[in-house]
């Protein structure tokens, strides 16, 4: 699902008209996010990837709770922080 609303955003935005312009098919830029390498603060974190005008960012995003609430009886003591952050991407 969200592989389909990355696209949107895009189709939206034009981006990948630039590629389709040129006769070239976009780049597409894979980052997979895990509870490991989540932010919870941008800050001055470094880009986990970058990217050039026209290219695609297909990734994933985290539940609030880094999907640490998996079944009934989950506590919030699961959950290394609330609303991680995946990326930054420079773009």
């Amino acid at each position: 699902m969200m592989r389909r609303m990355v696209a949107g955003w895009i189709a939206m935005l034009g981006i990948g008209s630039i590629a389709a312009a040129q006769g070239t098919a976009p780049h597409v830029v894979k980052y997979q996010a895990t509870i490991d390498v989540v932010k919870y603060v941008y800050g001055s974190a470094p880009a986990v990837a970058r990217l050039a005008s026209g290219d695609i960012l297909e990734t994933n995003t985290l539940d609030a709770f880094g999907d640490a609430i998996q079944k009934p009886g989950d506590t919030l003591a699961l959950a290394k922080g609330d609303n991680p952050l995946t990326g930054p991407f420079y773009i």
